[in-house]
């Protein structure tokens, strides 16, 4: 049942039709923006995630970096407090053997005046 169209018929036809095609062509277009916008977020929630822990990564390792220096900085101050005090202790050792020897000394200074003292007297040799 193939009726012929009339001209304006022909003409409303092939309206019609070219209007199908484009919103045809204008919905595959949308569909592929839609996929593009896609796959740009995944991408870009990529390089977020990558960039976020890259950042957790230097933190992380300034973090330890900073405990190791920390760490090294007590030790280099425990020698260094150590080393004072073998230092004080080594003066002090000196200043109590000087101490020591000054009090020996005055001891047998005192002996020997004791001991002089306790001796009779020496005369001279009288002359025969």
């Amino acid at each position: 049942r193939s009726k012929k169209l009339s001209p304006e018929e022909q003409e409303a036809e092939t309206r019609k039709k070219e209007a199908l095609k484009f919103l045809e062509c204008r919905a595959q277009q949308d569909r592929e923006d839609q996929e593009r916008r896609r796959k740009e977020d995944v991408l870009r929630k990529q390089e977020e995630e990558a960039r976020k822990k890259q950042l957790d990564d230097l933190a992380t390792e300034s973090a330890r970096k900073r405990r190791e220096m920390d760490r090294e900085r007590e030790e280099r101050d425990s020698m260094e407090k150590l080393k004072a005090e073998q230092h004080r202790r080594a003066q002090v050792e000196e200043e109590e053997a000087a101490l020591e020897q000054e009090e020996d000394a005055l001891l047998r200074d005192k002996a020997q005046q004791a001991a002089a003292r306790a001796r009779p007297a020496c005369a001279p040799p009288s002359p025969v």
